[in-house]
């Protein structure tokens, strides 16, 4: 019975040793990709030092980017499922209504309004800063990523659409938008007045310190030593 009970001691040890041996390796590791729905950015970036599920030390999905990207394409594949989702306030062919829809429907952000033009939305994001990240002056695509969403911030050349990535659902240009009074969701290119970007922020999960050298010979010497005391 004592001889089960240490067993059982000892394996819950090394687990746990093992465990925080890994999140201790893994913290300080810098991965050179990072993956985006099957889209990948030669990239360094430093392991996330928190557990978040889904996600893990060589790689952090952004779920909420890469759900909102996908029901962006299948808009776009299916003019008969953007008629039925689409929200009510906004015309078929509105560029700011297509994403509207898409956050409300994926339940990424259920409380944006679904009013005003496409100009005026960033004032929105920009008092969610724990959601998102807003930023300006972008210049070309190089610094974009899935799921951003792209704004003209004029009000005589106001527009609103989606960077997907490059060939991601069949667009060349890496964009998915809507155009009022032209045509619903299809894909289409950056342009130069898209200078302003709304980013959806990952979300963090608990933070985990990291055990200190002190921490891990502690572990491993009691995992050491229930060996010891069953072998005996």
């Amino acid at each position: 019975m004592r001889k089960n009970i240490r067993k059982k001691t000892r394996l819950t040890i090394i687990i746990l040793a093992a465990s925080i041996l890994a999140l201790f390796i893994c913290a300080f590791n810098v991965v050179d990709r990072q993956i985006w729905g099957g889209v990948a950015f030669a990239e360094a970036i430093p392991c996330p030092m928190f557990t978040s599920p889904p996600g893990s030390c060589n790689q952090e999905y952004y779920i909420d980017a890469e759900t909102l990207k996908k029901k962006v394409c299948d808009y776009k594949n299916s003019s008969s499922l953007y008629k039925k989702e689409k929200v009510k306030s906004k015309d078929f062919t509105d560029c700011w209504g297509m994403l509207i829809t898409a956050l409300r429907r994926t339940k990424v952000d259920t409380k944006v309004p679904d009013s005003g033009q496409a100009y005026q939305a960033p004032k929105y994001f920009s008092k969610n800063t724990d959601k998102y990240e807003v930023i300006k002056g972008i210049k070309s695509t190089k610094k974009l990523m899935p799921g951003d969403m792209l704004f003209s911030t004029k009000s005589s050349n106001s527009h609103a659409s989606m960077f997907v990535g490059s060939k991601y659902c069949g667009c060349k240009g890496g964009v998915i938008s809507a155009s009022l009074g032209g045509h619903g969701p299809k894909c289409s290119s950056w342009t130069k007045k898209m200078t302003t970007v709304v980013r959806l922020k990952p979300a963090v999960g608990q933070l985990v310190e990291s055990p200190s050298d002190d921490e891990i010979q502690e572990l491993l010497a009691m995992a050491k030593l229930s060996d010891f005391e069953e072998g005996n």
